[in-house]
């Protein structure tokens, strides 16, 4: 598929089913330099669309790098605090957010002072806690995506763009006469999985493989989630691709130990075959044969930052676990591999989540509040997974990386 035809096809997709984009409303897009071209595109046909006002936010890793190895610690943290009152703002407002997950820099502060890091990214997220909160809250209309570079086609295929384009068109259903429709499509039958699930009343998951062995518990409250998204009675994806059905876990009843299969990125430091063991809901051993550091910081960012907050099941037969790639982006690897979320909660995923309108009351019902999320790959073909049902049943729901309904 040629460039040109891509990005009209893409989006066409983000505007109109990540966002649900109409005429008066507000976009910000955050990326980094290298896709302000792209960004660029989406804004110029926001504005053709009636867009109010569209602003891109550039996030340079490299200017990050430069910025912890010449200050301090104390002086690392301290950003202005207009971008609190700008996020309060856009909050405010119902701006639409859109991040173009940067795929080229996943490299760039692997080597850089972890301590002086952290204490960046925490100044940086605090600075946009009510965003964030709205967000993970779909009380704003937002949306993740990733853009095909050579940096990244060459991590991922150790070939060009050209290719990397052709993967993806595959992947994001551009291949299909109307990709919009695709998606709407395949969103009917991929909520068939919530009902499902939400019909078990599921009260634990028993995750066994030959290198893990864990018990997550879910309180009565918990609903499963999956494909599109509702915020203003409007179906919005949140991730283009999607292919998990997610829950929130009890915070303080999960047990047992659990290893990844796939790489994530902590802290911007690339991180591998993480060995984690839980102890009532708390990581209380972690160990990685890659990214040590950047794991130690980021548990104790806060007092909340070593408990679960999202569990998720993914079928080993999506496209993107099919292409036996590793894309070394969350976005892509947690949509083809079951995967757990160390952080915040959502609380989206709790059925009287109107009513719990203070992290405290979210407390109560083990919905973990924190400034941080990773998701943290953990399905393989060799994963079973069982569950048990408030009434006693016990029901296998993932046999061999498969679900079994």
């Amino acid at each position: 598929m040629t460039k040109k035809h891509f990005d009209k096809l893409y989006k066409k997709l983000i505007l109109e089913l990540g966002l649900q984009f109409e005429r008066g409303m507000s976009l910000v897009i955050r990326c980094a330099p290298d896709y302000y071209s792209f960004a660029s595109k989406i804004a110029k046909e926001a504005y053709k669309q009636g867009a109010l006002n569209v602003e891109i936010d550039l996030v340079d890793t490299h200017l990050i790098k430069e910025r912890c190895k010449y200050q301090d610690k104390d002086q690392v943290s301290k950003l202005p605090q207009y971008l609190k009152a700008q996020d309060e703002e856009r909050s405010k407002e119902k701006w639409a957010f859109l991040a173009i997950a940067d795929t080229e820099n996943n490299t760039v502060l692997t080597n850089t002072d972890k301590d002086k890091l952290a204490s960046y990214t925490k100044a940086k997220t605090a600075l946009g806690k009510t965003g964030r909160e709205g967000r993970m809250k779909f009380e704003i209309p937002w949306c993740i995506v990733c853009y095909p570079l050579k940096k990244w086609a060459k991590q991922v295929l150790n070939s060009n763009v050209d290719d990397m384009r052709d993967l993806l068109s595959k992947i994001l259903l551009l291949d299909k006469k109307d990709p919009v429709k695709a998606w709407q499509d395949f969103d009917l039958e991929f909520k068939k999985g919530n009902d499902y699930l939400n019909s078990l009343k599921i009260k634990t998951l028993h995750y066994i493989s030959p290198i893990t062995d864990l018990t997550i518990s879910l309180r009565e409250e918990a609903i499963w989630l999956g494909g599109s998204d509702e915020n203003n009675n409007k179906l919005l994806f949140v991730n283009i691709p999607t292919f998990e059905h997610f829950s929130v876990p009890d915070k303080y009843s999960v047990n047992g130990f659990v290893t990844t299969t796939r790489p994530v990125t902590v802290l911007q430091t690339l991180c591998n075959d993480i060995k984690f063991e839980f102890k009532d809901g708390k990581v209380v051993s972690c160990e990685a044969k890659e990214g040590q550091a950047a794991l130690d910081q980021y548990l104790i960012s806060d007092e909340n930052s070593a408990y679960l907050g999202e569990v998720a099941l993914v079928d080993e037969r999506t496209p993107i676990a099919q292409s036996g790639k590793i894309f070394n982006n969350i976005l892509f690897d947690e949509n083809a591999s079951c995967h757990i979320a160390i952080g915040a909660g959502y609380s989206v995923c709790l059925s009287n989540n109107k009513e719990l309108d203070d992290d405290k009351k979210l407390e109560e019902y083990g919905c973990n509040t924190s400034s941080v999320h990773t998701d943290f790959m953990i399905g393989s073909p060799e994963l079973n997974i069982f569950a048990t049902t408030y009434e006693g049943k016990q029901v296998q729901i993932y046999k061999n990386g498969i679900f079994t309904f």
